[in-house]
């Protein structure tokens, strides 16, 4: 068997038509969430060219660092509403293998459109070098903000089970 070179993609694919450029349902998605009034050329020029942004300014793999942004901003446990009694608890339980992608590619959308950069193209590349390379950004905010409820509510995990 040929040794395979290593890269850092994602291993989870789901069943999404692939990208013709970077062979990923993951960039797939990207495109078809910043689709504006159906203009799927315009959305696939806009994540082409901010990959390209990231090439030139980084000298990585534009999809590694995209992938990378994903694994960072993921959680491996979300948060279910559960009513004990009179009051409704958040417990947190662990999540099946494509969700915790879906949220994470949900809020760099979100912190993409809170971006203030007139291009959109500007925005999607510095966001994502925000969340690889300067550990600041909304997006992390945001999964900070995400684990300390889940910590706070730690204590209710014996619920899980009612």
């Amino acid at each position: 068997m040929a040794q395979q070179k290593w890269t850092k993609e994602l291993k989870l694919q789901f069943k999404w038509q692939k990208d013709l450029y970077y062979k990923s349902s993951w960039v797939s998605k990207l495109i078809g969430c910043l689709i504006k009034k159906g203009h799927k050329e315009k959305a696939e020029l806009w994540v082409l060219e901010s990959f390209n942004i990231l090439k030139a300014q980084k000298k990585f793999k534009p999809f590694l660092i995209f992938s990378e942004a994903l694994e960072i901003i993921r959680p491996n446990v979300g948060l279910v509403s559960k009513r004990v009694g009179k009051k409704i608890h958040q417990i947190p339980i662990p999540l099946w293998p494509l969700k915790p992608y879906k949220i994470a590619m949900r809020w760099i959308l979100e912190s993409i459109d809170k971006r203030t950069e007139r291009n959109i193209v500007d925005r999607i590349s510095n966001e994502l070098l925000a969340i690889v390379f300067e550990k600041r950004s909304l997006t992390l905010k945001k999964r900070n903000e995400f684990f300390s409820i889940i910590t706070y509510n730690r204590t209710y995990l014996h619920f899980r089970w009612i």
